[in-house]
């Protein structure tokens, strides 16, 4: 999960939650190794015919074929993230906090919860 703030965001939830940080990228501590071996791919695309469908998340979709501008093979996640302005942090469980940040203010993308573990 990621959160950051956003347009609506209180000054208080920033404040809790993120600190001085910019944005914060939570995983399960049973993911590290597979993060710290992942090579992933990071695609640009064009701007043209993309439409916002989640503000908060800022998930964006386009209906046609879309051709990449580019392609960065990202070979050390983790410092991926900390480029981007973000800060990565292991969590033994990430229910607590995306109960807690769902309530909150801030803007944030939950998209894969299905992969955590279940609620205990």
């Amino acid at each position: 999960m990621a959160f950051w703030a956003g347009p609506n965001s209180t000054g208080e939830d920033i404040s809790r939650y993120l600190g001085t940080m910019r944005a914060i990228v939570a995983v399960e501590a049973a993911w590290r190794d597979s993060i710290d071996q992942a090579r992933l791919y990071l695609y640009r695309m064009p701007a043209a015919g993309f439409s916002l469908v989640d503000m908060n998340a800022g998930y964006f979709t386009n209906p046609n074929t879309v051709i990449p501008a580019g392609r960065e093979i990202v070979t050390d996640a983790p410092a991926a993230v900390a480029a981007r302005g973000a800060s990565l942090i292991y969590l033994p469980s990430l229910w607590s906090l995306h109960d807690s940040i769902a309530a909150s203010s801030l803007s944030f993308s939950m998209i894969r919860m299905r992969n955590a573990e279940p609620r205990s």
